[in-house]
C-alpha cells in the first residue's frame, strides 16, 4: 500500500524534486544523397564583343565548358573585363545543399583578396542567394522554364544578360550576352522566368529553346506569343520570302532583343 501511494504522488507531481535532472546528448541517424552541381557555361557571346574571362577563383579548369561544384568546393567567381571600355563585371557560380544559385556584379574584384573576401560574402549569402532566383525551385521541379536576369555595368551603356536553364540531363545551362541600352534599369537579383521547350532534346543548347512569353496578355485572354530563338542555317535575314523577315523586323523596332548575325 506504501508502494502504491508513492507511484501516485510521483505520477502526479509535474517535476520531481528528489530526482537529480541529468543533460544527455542524443544522435539520430540521418542520411541523404549529396547532388553535385555541373553547369555548362557559353561565354561566347560576350566575347564577340570584347569582353573575356580575366580572373577565376578558386582557380577551376573548365572540362569543355562544364563546371562542377561538390560540398568541398561550392563556388567559383569568374571575372569578365573589356580593356576598350574599362568595364568588369563578376558572375559567381555557387551551390547551397544542392540548389545551385547565380549571381552577376557590376563591382568586379580587382585582386586575389578581393576575390577571397567576395568567396566568404558568397558562402554566408549562399541561401539569400538562392532563394533570389524566383522562389529557388528544386532541380526536379523547374524543367521547361529558364530565368533571365539583367545587370547594368556601371560608367557605361553595357548590360550583361545572364541566362539560366535546367537540361533535363542533369545539366544547367548559363549563356552571357551582353548589349548596349543608354536607358535600360533594373535590379541585379531580379529573375524574371520564361516558359521554354526542348529542354529534353541532346541536339539543342539554350540558343535553341522555344520561349513562350506570355506576361504581356490581359487577364481573361487565352492567347500566346511564341518567340524561336534558333533560326537554322539555310533561312537568310532579309529574304522576303522566308517568315523569318517580318519577326527580324520586330526584333530590329526594340520591342525585343537578340543576337540576329546576319549570314551571307
Amino acid at each position: 500500500m506504501l508502494l502504491s501511494s508513492i507511484g501516485y504522488s510521483a505520477w502526479l507531481s509535474p517535476c520531481p524534486t528528489e530526482e537529480a535532472l541529468h543533460f544527455r546528448q542524443v544522435y539520430f541517424r540521418y542520411q541523404d544523397t549529396y547532388h553535385d552541381v555541373t553547369f555548362a557555361i557559353d561565354d561566347g557571346a560576350i566575347a564577340e564583343n570584347g569582353f573575356t574571362c580575366c580572373d577565376v577563383y578558386p582557380s577551376k579548369q573548365l572540362t569543355g565548358n562544364m563546371l562542377t561544384l561538390t560540398g568541398a568546393s561550392p563556388l567559383c567567381v569568374r571575372v569578365y573585363s573589356d580593356r576598350e571600355s574599362n568595364c568588369r563585371f563578376a558572375l559567381t557560380l555557387g551551390q547551397w545543399f544542392g540548389r545551385d544559385f547565380i549571381h552577376c556584379t557590376c563591382k568586379a574584384p580587382t585582386s586575389e583578396l578581393l576575390l577571397s573576401e567576395e568567396l566568404n560574402t558568397m558562402l554566408v549569402r549562399g541561401p539569400e542567394r538562392v532563394q533570389s532566383m524566383a522562389e529557388a525551385p528544386s532541380r526536379d521541379e523547374c524543367y521547361g522554364r529558364v530565368w533571365i536576369n539583367h545587370t547594368c555595368l556601371l560608367g557605361s551603356t553595357w548590360i550583361v544578360r545572364t541566362s539560366r536553364v535546367v537540361w533535363e540531363r542533369s545539366r544547367i545551362g548559363v549563356r552571357m550576352e551582353v548589349f548596349r541600352h543608354p536607358d535600360f534599369r533594373k535590379g541585379p537579383n531580379d529573375w524574371r522566368i520564361l516558359e521554354v521547350e526542348a529542354t529534353s532534346d541532346p541536339r539543342r543548347d539554350i540558343r535553341g529553346l522555344m520561349l513562350r512569353d506570355t506576361s504581356y496578355i490581359p487577364a481573361g485572354l487565352s492567347c500566346t506569343r511564341t518567340i524561336h530563338s534558333y533560326i537554322p542555317s539555310l533561312i537568310l535575314a532579309g529574304n522576303d520570302n522566308c517568315a523569318a523577315h517580318t519577326m527580324l523586323n520586330k526584333l530590329i523596332d526594340g520591342s525585343i532583343s537578340c543576337d540576329a548575325t546576319r549570314r551571307d
